[in-house]
């Protein structure tokens, strides 16, 4: 018997088709996207490894902030007290200024013979009591008031008389400008 022999070729070299071109080149294209995006996470990851070392050193510089600050809270809270007190004597040194001024504007206003019995400074007002021997000596303070520039309102609250004595004791509330 004759053999025949048929020739095969394994390695022989066939015509691409369109479908297996496209498959050759997108799954060239996906190995490349796939290892880009491996690369990109790669390094999302290392780089997270930088953000939390900066995380720890900015916990660890704001806790060395936060012991400095406490340790000048006494410092503080002696400085704010020291203000409050300056504050308040200045308030009240300017009171004491505005009182005294108060009071000699209203002895200059007094005639002569009217005596200044007893005065309260409120605010806002000045409650006065005077004695005099005349009524026309309690005119004259009366006047004197009303016409001063420190006062917007004058008010005569009471006129008393003491024959005993032969005095008129008035009281007066003087509203402050």
């Amino acid at each position: 018997m004759a053999k025949s022999s048929s020739n095969i070729n394994l390695l022989s070299e066939s015509k691409p088709t369109g479908y297996s071109s496209f498959l050759g080149w997108a799954l060239g294209i996906g190995k490349l996207i796939v290892i880009i995006t491996e690369v990109i996470a790669l390094g999302a990851f290392i780089y997270r490894f930088s953000l939390d070392k900066q995380i720890t050193d900015l916990h660890s510089e704001i806790q060395g902030l936060q012991l400095v600050t406490e340790s000048y809270a006494n410092s503080e809270k002696t400085f704010r007290n020291l203000q409050s007190r300056l504050s308040y004597a200045k308030t009240y040194d300017s009171n004491e200024k505005l009182t005294i001024k108060i009071l000699f504007d209203i002895e200059a206003l007094f005639p002569q013979g009217v005596s200044l019995q007893n005065i309260a400074f409120v605010p806002g007002s000045v409650k006065l009591t005077a004695q005099a021997h005349t009524t026309d000596q309690l005119k004259t303070l009366t006047s004197a008031f009303q016409g001063s520039n420190d006062f917007s309102s004058v008010s005569l609250d009471q006129v008393q008389n003491s024959p005993s004595n032969n005095t008129l004791t008035a009281s007066y509330t003087l509203t402050l400008r």
